[in-house]
């Protein structure tokens, strides 16, 4: 059934005499990106490419084409009731009315795109602005975000593998906006067309289809960007459990380069007074803060607040996320300001020996990687380490000053991308870097990538 509601007979539009099918859309190579959305919904958009656009919409997950729209530049707006304005055309907004471009890339808003570009409105509100493009061009932005682009290839090849993953095993995140993806750390951060670079691009088609499996199934291959020396269970820190997102100790961070590897932060009270204000939580004065529980690693589990009005107890993730971003991990200790330093020293920071953690044999295995083969580490199962001693907690000094000292940047599960640097500068490969970091998974092709722009040379005019 046609989805075009208002035909205006211009040359603009040249009709085809046959139906077109540009890409599969529900594919799991292919990604839809909401630019636009909710409260950053557009009443319009300029949509621009030098050599014309395909036009046309969706049906069963497949784009079917209208015709050929031979102009560089066209506005897209709402119209009455529940319908899109393309230009003259008027497509009714729920059959997802999609322009893709004849040659080349695509602009919104001035900003460069791969793939094309579709349109909905929720609830007859402004216009929900898709990305829908092709998984490893997707790839291309991501991991340049993601990841410095002039980091060695086989970190970013790691990083093409985690990024594919995740987007496959979060495609239903934003579904009732009818896209798969945002452009934000809440997914992956992707930025179109200016971010690439050849490294970027040669990461997505050197690993193109790959993507991390465990028993079967493609996983949920999370990352962050340092965890100064042990990674964090996946269960300590959102409740669920993964046998392949469990606490490694990682030997590879450098600890000289890796952002945030090791960090110290001090808050006052009213600091953490108004911390606690911004979660709706008002205890009063605060007079201790406490942490009731860690893990082996050092990740903070139970995090209790005591005030002159009562006390607020906070556990796993929120052991972070309460101080709203003035902390960077959730592997930390407090300290108060007159603490000596043999207090300080609780703290895990030490490197294990081969002894605690028996993946590894020496440093001078570390130093030279290429002693053990590619495929050893895959066949190693890893265990965690004790620390030598729990860290502690001592009450504030008359000043209520409150050090927090800690590791790592990030929520601590999965791959650490520094340590996938350091690893990759050592001479592991991408394989080596992943199942390192993942336990017992595997690297398998879930499919085949196909171009995402096929050959227009045969629409009749």
């Amino acid at each position: 059934m046609r989805k075009l509601i208002t035909t205006v007979i211009v040359l603009l539009l040249i009709l085809t005499c046959h139906t077109t099918i540009y890409a599969e859309s529900e594919g799991i190579d292919t990604v839809k990106v909401g630019l636009f959305y909710g409260s950053t919904a557009k009443s319009s958009v300029e949509i621009t490419s030098a050599d014309g656009f395909l036009m046309g919409y969706e049906e069963d997950g497949e784009f079917i084409e209208d015709g050929v729209l031979e102009e560089s530049e066209v506005t897209v707006c709402t119209g009455d009731e529940n319908t899109v304005e393309i230009g003259s055309y008027i497509y009714d907004a729920d059959a997802f009315p999609t322009l893709y471009p004849v040659e080349g890339t695509i602009k919104v808003d001035g900003v460069e795109y791969r793939g094309g570009v579709q349109f909905k409105r929720i609830g007859g509100g402004n216009l929900t602005v898709i990305n829908v493009v092709n998984m490893e061009e997707y790839l291309y932005s991501v991991i340049g975000k993601e990841m410095s682009p002039s980091w060695n290839i086989e970190a970013l090849k790691a990083q093409a593998v985690c990024a594919r993953g995740f987007a496959i095993s979060n495609r239903n995140k934003f579904e009732k906006y009818g896209f798969n993806l945002d452009t934000t750390t809440t997914s992956q951060v992707y930025k179109g067309v200016s971010v690439e670079t050849e490294s970027t691009r040669r990461a997505a088609e050197e690993t193109a289809g790959q993507v991390l499996m465990h028993d079967g199934e493609i996983i949920q291959s999370i990352y962050c960007a340092s965890m100064g020396g042990a990674s964090a269970n996946a269960k300590d820190v959102w409740g669920g459990s993964y046998p392949y997102l469990v606490s490694v100790t990682d030997p590879y961070e450098n600890p000289d380069e890796a952002t945030r590897y090791s960090w110290s932060i001090t808050l006052t009270a009213d600091d953490i007074e108004d911390c606690l204000a911004d979660s709706g939580v008002d205890i009063g004065d605060i007079l201790d803060v406490e942490i009731v529980d860690q893990d082996a690693a050092g990740y903070v589990l139970e995090l209790k607040f005591t005030g002159t009005d009562g006390t607020h107890t906070v556990k796993r993730s929120s052991c972070r996320g309460v101080f709203g971003g003035k902390i960077h991990s959730q592997r930390y200790n407090i300290i108060t300001n007159d603490e000596d330093e043999e207090i300080k020293n609780n703290f895990i920071r030490h490197i294990p020996s081969a002894q605690e953690f028996p993946f590894i044999a020496t440093a001078e295995d570390i130093e030279k990687p290429k002693k053990i083969k590619s495929t050893s580490i895959s066949k190693v199962t890893f265990k965690p380490y004790t620390p030598p001693k729990k860290a502690t907690t001592r009450k504030p000094v008359a000043d209520g000053e409150y050090i927090f000292e800690g590791h790592g940047w990030g929520h601590g599960v999965g791959m650490s991308q520094w340590g996938a640097k350091a690893m990759a500068d050592q001479g592991f490969t991408y394989e080596d870097i992943l199942t390192f970091y993942y336990t017992d998974t595997y690297l398998e092709t879930v499919y085949s990538p196909e171009e995402i722009v096929e050959d227009i040379t045969d629409i009749e005019e």
